[in-house]
């Protein structure tokens, strides 16, 4: 009787939880939530050396655990009809190596501060119209698979060069706060996505908007795609804030030769309108005047092979000379060169080694600004002017597991 009852007691409680475990289950039918994420550290060491004002400029190298974008995100849909579903990410930094948000020389890095800092929407698509999203969101970014060797295999890469944070000239945008985002279904391989942020959203803050439109085409193994970016300061009572107009173009172009195998070549033109003065420095840094407009263009090539488990990687860039207005600016070209070899434990796990020297004339500062790899202490992590002709260095080995 007690075996009975021990069993009728036992049996009760395994229905309870199995209508428990069911209900939730029989509720999220129509929704999924998938988990993800990224960790990837190692130990490199990091140089600065050459700059035009001597030792003072330069950092004389340091060896480092780095972290190399690490994230986890939850990434979810819901399908509402035939054709409609709801899509929803939300995606956040960290740094495995001290588990803080920093850069590698300890300045802020909002793509590494916690909970929905890195690529975060909401929005709805439609297999016949397109999605729309709002939120954090890649605007203007290199995106596969024209380059991205430090993005997805090892932790340097040539759109360090193409993509600059950093130097006399950058990007205007990169991932943008209070983005709206379309991006339409594919048509005979072509594509688009469409971007605008409205800026801060403080009635006494500063208000510039941001705009990003990126035209792509894909055909079996050949892919080429056109971005262009444009971030505006809007007039205040003190007139548009210095330093803050700037426009991109890029075209960009890939061929897949093998399974794995692949080569792409990337072509930027960057322009910064009146711009912040920058100091001259005696016996270094030759000065930017306030206002000036400076451009620049940019060529870099990427390539990336698989042999088996192994998976090896190249690039090469080089800018030209900075143009201004003023025509002042003489000895600003840089270039970058990185190797990488990478071995693949598993389909998630692979450990690599890699390289990448970035060689700048006297008069830029170029950097491995992307993910916050310099040990730099300048705004945003990267050179100053102070290291003008500074030639960064990163030698390094790591481990990349994905889940």
């Amino acid at each position: 009787m007690k075996v009975t009852q021990s069993y009728s007691t036992v049996a009760a409680k395994v229905a309870l939880v199995s209508m428990a475990v069911a209900m939730p289950l029989a509720v999220s039918a129509q929704g999924t939530v998938n988990v993800y994420g990224r960790l990837n550290a190692g130990v490199d060491n990091y140089s600065a050396k050459g700059a035009a004002i001597g030792a003072a400029g330069e950092i004389r190298g340091t060896t480092r655990v780095f972290d190399a974008l690490s994230r986890i995100g939850f990434r979810g849909t819901e399908q509402l009809t035939s054709d409609l579903s709801a899509v929803f990410q939300i995606e956040g930094g960290f740094n495995v190596d001290n588990g803080g948000s920093t850069t590698q020389g300890g300045q802020p890095n909002p793509s590494a501060s916690g909970i929905a800092s890195r690529t975060t929407f909401v929005g709805l698509t439609s297999k016949t119209m397109g999605s729309l999203r709002f939120g954090r969101q890649d605007a203007y970014w290199i995106t596969y698979p024209h380059a991205h060797t430090a993005l997805s295999y090892t932790h340097v890469g040539p759109e360090f060069l193409v993509d600059a944070a950093s130097g006399l000239v950058t990007i205007p945008l990169a991932r943008q706060n209070n983005t709206i985002q379309y991006s339409s279904p594919k048509l005979n391989g072509f594509s688009t996505d469409i971007n605008y942020s409205t800026g801060s959203e403080s009635a006494t803050a500063e208000r510039d908007r941001a705009y990003a439109i990126k035209l792509h085409y894909d055909s079996g193994p050949f892919s080429v795609s056109y971005d262009y970016g444009r971030y505006d300061s809007l007039p205040a009572a003190t007139g548009p804030v210095a330093g803050r107009d700037k426009i991109a173009h890029r075209v960009a172009g890939s061929y897949a030769y093998a399974t794995g195998s692949r080569i792409g070549v990337l072509v930027t033109r960057l322009k910064n309108n009146n711009v912040a003065p920058i100091a001259a420095i005696a016996g270094g840094f030759v000065g930017v005047r306030a206002g000036d407009n400076l451009a620049l263009t940019s060529v870099a090539l990427n390539w990336e092979h698989t042999i088996n488990q192994f998976q090896l990687f190249g690039g090469y860039g080089r800018t030209g000379d900075v143009e201004s207005s003023c025509g002042c600016l003489r000895d600003t070209r840089s270039s970058i060169v990185t190797l990488g070899l990478r071995y693949n434990l598993s389909k998630r796990t692979g450990v690599y080694v890699d390289y990448g020297q970035i060689r700048n004339e006297r008069n830029n500062y170029l950097d491995w600004t992307i993910g916050g790899l310099s040990s730099a202490t300048g705004p945003g992590g990267s050179l100053t002017a102070a290291s003008a002709g500074a030639d960064p260095r990163i030698v390094g080995m790591g481990i990349m597991h994905s889940f």
